[in-house]
């Protein structure tokens, strides 16, 4: 699944007036809820800000309560690792690095998973620090 939103993320990025492509691409109910996903963290970005989790999943329409919530929370979770690599993929900073646990927490495990696979962790010595470092790199880029 990973890897269809992240190709659906590339062609998005790469032809963002192209109307009839975008109308194609957000048929799909989980590709439209990613290119929102990626548009609210952009908007997040500009705004030199992060969120929650559970601001994102609201932003996408997968509310993190109720009876849908189990189901809900695997969707985010693709959608930050589908985010994630697609920005890792093209050398970008880490939009997913601006989502955090409630109370300002750092983002979930998960997160920090990816990023050690993509090899990314390798010249940190915590997690916190990286996570600094990519949240200004995404401010600075988005901020620009």
């Amino acid at each position: 699944m990973v890897p269809m939103l992240t190709l659906a993320l590339r062609l998005a990025r790469r032809f963002p007036d192209d109307a009839a492509l975008l109308a194609e691409l957000r048929e799909d109910k989980l590709v439209r809820r990613t290119i929102d996903a990626c548009e609210f963290l952009a908007q997040a970005a500009r705004e030199r800000r992060t969120v929650t989790v559970a601001e994102l999943a609201a932003a996408v329409k997968l509310p993190l309560s109720g009876p849908a919530q189990a189901a809900n929370a695997r969707s985010v979770a693709t959608i930050l690792a589908a985010l994630t690599t697609s920005d890792f993929e093209g050398a970008r900073p880490l939009l997913t690095a601006l989502v955090r646990r409630r109370d300002g927490k750092p983002p979930p495990p998960a997160f920090f998973a990816l990023v050690d696979d993509f090899g990314l962790l390798a010249p940190y010595d915590d997690e916190d620090a990286f996570l600094a470092d990519e949240t200004a790199r995404v401010h600075g880029a988005w901020a620009a």
